[in-house]
């Protein structure tokens, strides 16, 4: 299952979802849950430190990433 977060302001009652190309799926659930002004604004909450997180994360070269989808190809079939 793949999940999309993101926070996003609501304008005029309205929400525009954009999603990945790769994002396949026909059908998705769309939960909509409020978020306190207090907590986006809290210290605990930073959007740029938490994309520079990312950007320092630790990546997979090539051959890494297709061992990972041969694994996750296996399990899925494996689960079915």
């Amino acid at each position: 299952m793949e999940a999309i977060r993101y926070f996003e302001k609501v304008k005029s009652n309205q929400l525009l979802i954009n999603l990945p190309n790769d994002f396949k799926e026909d059908f998705v659930e769309i939960i909509i849950l409020p978020i306190a002004n207090d907590i986006l604004k809290s210290e605990s909450f930073d959007n740029k430190e938490f994309q520079q997180k990312l950007m320092e994360a630790p990546d997979m070269n090539d051959e890494e990433y297709n061992e990972f989808i041969e694994k996750k190809n296996s399990f899925n079939q494996w689960k079915q």
